[in-house]
């Protein structure tokens, strides 16, 4: 057995592949072209800002930034705008640099090197010039972990940087970092990297290493790597590693749906079948496997509502079954269910999960709270839907005549379809509005032959205006008039606010619709008399002083020093008063 070739350990790809010039960069497109075109003209800013996701290239492109600024023979690839820098790879500067031995590139960590003392240190060596290149590169990764006081250190060297000093900073967390900082830096916001980019990224390293890769799975791969080629790589090389072990050369998506916790997915959309059919013999037995293989149930419930988001998807946006980071055998199960499944359906499927999900993390026996969550959504999908319980609301009993009868049988018909506190939400409450209308306002025209109620005083108004549930103008006439007179037909007001004069007509509708006749309201200038709320709020301070002065209450204040009384007061008019 060769020792050597059994302890050769294999370069992690995310190293082995990472970029070395600009050109190599993918997904950044704009940036690399305002990087590009900077090192050409040498017109580049003293201090960049590179933020994003982790894996998108931001402490990569500073480290090739600070090779291309010291390179002592630097050309340039392609023609007009897609020029890019090269750097030679051979002279001083790029030996030393990749021999991690460059004197003029300082890379600093700010997560481990957060106090003002490190900083000191930058500052201090800012003044000597470059020895190998054209700049001294300072770069500090995770900037944003730096401590308040190391960023005011720096901010004076960063507003008036020398010449030949280049500061780099990488964040994640762009928010963290001050404004102060922000403002004097050239920022550049990395974006995730596209899903299609990653593919062909990743089947060309596959193919370098020699290895074939099945589509299915370079689309689960780009799928977990959640647009960062580092995550996405970090996969492949585990990937390789179990098709080694399994002694084959093509990477398939059984192993990367293995490696990835996908392995589950088929099973998953089954279970989502079985609570669309309202089978909650097979979804609960479903999930009791599932559990059983070691999934775990929160983990199973954030996956099932990534299988309810596709079908979704694929129900309302079906150009979205062309997505190449979707795998065949998942695009063809979310497609035949999106074709079974109302719109509305799906939707308040979804509503339902997240609640079971919040249900299934708080509850002490997670595997139980699955099964009862899963049993709440069969029984929830057996609810009809919008257009089936409309069409039912026709074969409310015909005994019903009334009204309130009416609206009764409407609100237990709302309860009846609401299931352990997971409302089907068929009709929003305001739907009710037509019927209420109609208790409270039918036959009350001018040609009615129905009684109608007496108004003679502002207490008939104001309580018929609490019975029939008019609040805004009741509260209105409250503060905002003086009754100087009142009688039948006929009122006078003072406006004690101008802008609520609008409400004087809708007064006369609602008492025209209610007596059938047409009441006259006159506007006085007579300012001395007090609104219905500052009389009311008068009497309640009365009663208040009153009550504090009795002897319980204020030994009760001297027993207990500091103590304050609260007081809750009736409304000044209800229609339940008799």
């Amino acid at each position: 057995m060769d020792l050597n070739s059994s302890t050769k350990a294999r370069r992690v790809l995310a190293r082995k592949y990472r970029p070395k010039d600009l050109k190599d960069v993918i997904g950044q497109g704009v940036i690399v072209q305002a990087l590009s075109k900077g090192v050409a003209e040498s017109h580049l800013p003293q201090a960049i800002l590179f933020n994003g996701i982790r894996g998108t290239g931001k402490t990569t492109a500073a480290r090739i930034l600070a090779r291309l600024v010291n390179c002592e023979n630097v050309s340039f690839e392609g023609t007009g705008c897609e020029k890019s820098p090269v750097a030679c790879g051979a002279c001083r500067s790029c030996c030393a640099l990749a021999e991690d031995r460059h004197p003029d590139i300082l890379e600093m960590d700010a997560a481990s090197h957060t106090g003002v003392d490190d900083i000191r240190e930058i500052i201090d060596s800012v003044q000597y010039r470059a020895i190998y290149g054209r700049y001294k590169v300072f770069i500090i990764d995770e900037v944003h972990m730096l401590s308040k006081s190391a960023f005011n250190a720096l901010l004076k060297t960063l507003e008036e940087p020398p010449s030949h000093v280049l500061f780099i900073f990488a964040t994640t967390e762009v928010a963290k970092v001050p404004e102060t900082i922000l403002s004097r830096c050239a920022r550049f916001d990395l974006k995730r990297i596209e899903s299609r980019l990653l593919i062909d990224h990743f089947q060309s390293i596959a193919k370098k290493e020699g290895y074939d890769i099945e589509q299915d799975a370079l689309a689960l791969l780009a799928r977990a790597a959640d647009g960062s080629a580092r995550d996405g790589l970090t996969l492949l090389d585990q990937a390789m590693n179990l098709t080694d072990a399994a002694g084959v050369s093509v990477i398939s998506g059984s192993i990367v749906e293995s490696m990835t916790g996908a392995a589950d997915r088929r099973r998953l959309y089954c279970l989502l079948e079985f609570i669309i059919k309202r089978q909650h013999d097979d979804a609960v037995s479903q999930v009791r496997q599932i559990v059983s293989d070691g999934a775990d149930p929160v983990a199973i419930m954030q996956d099932l509502l990534e299988c309810v988001y596709r079908v979704a998807c694929f129900k309302v946006t079906p150009k979205l079954a062309v997505d190449a980071t979707i795998p065949e055998f998942e695009r063809s199960i979310a497609t035949s269910i999106s074709s079974v499944v109302e719109s509305m359906q799906i939707l308040s499927l979804w509503k339902k999960l997240l609640k079971g999900f919040e249900d299934v993390k708080k509850a002490p026996y997670a595997v139980q709270a699955i099964e009862m969550v899963v049993l709440r959504l069969c029984f929830a999908a057996a609810i009809p839907s919008l257009d089936e319980w409309i069409s039912n609301c026709s074969s409310l009993p015909t005994a019903v005549h009334t009204a309130e009868q009416k609206n009764n049988a409407l609100i237990d018909q709302v309860k009846s379809d609401d299931i352990d506190g997971y409302s089907t939400d068929p009709i929003p409450i305001h739907a009710t509005a037509p019927i209420l209308a109609e208790h409270s306002y039918s036959g009350q025209t001018s040609g009615s032959s129905q009684e109608r109620p007496s108004i003679h005083s502002v207490d008939d108004l104001m309580r018929a205006l609490d019975q029939y549930r008019e609040a805004l103008l009741s509260e209105s006439l409250m503060k905002d008039f003086a009754f100087i007179n009142f009688s039948p037909g006929h009122i006078t007001v003072h406006l004690k606010n101008p802008a609520a004069e609008n409400v004087v007509s809708l007064l006369k509708q609602f008492l025209f619709k209610l007596t059938g006749d047409r009441w006259a309201i006159e506007l006085s200038s007579q300012d001395d008399t007090p609104s219905l709320h500052d009389v009311h709020t008068a009497e309640c301070r009365t009663k208040e002083q009153a009550i504090l002065q009795r002897p319980f209450i204020q030994s009760i204040q001297e027993e207990f020093p500091g103590a304050s009384v609260e007081f809750a007061h009736k409304p000044l008019f209800d229609s339940s008063d008799k």
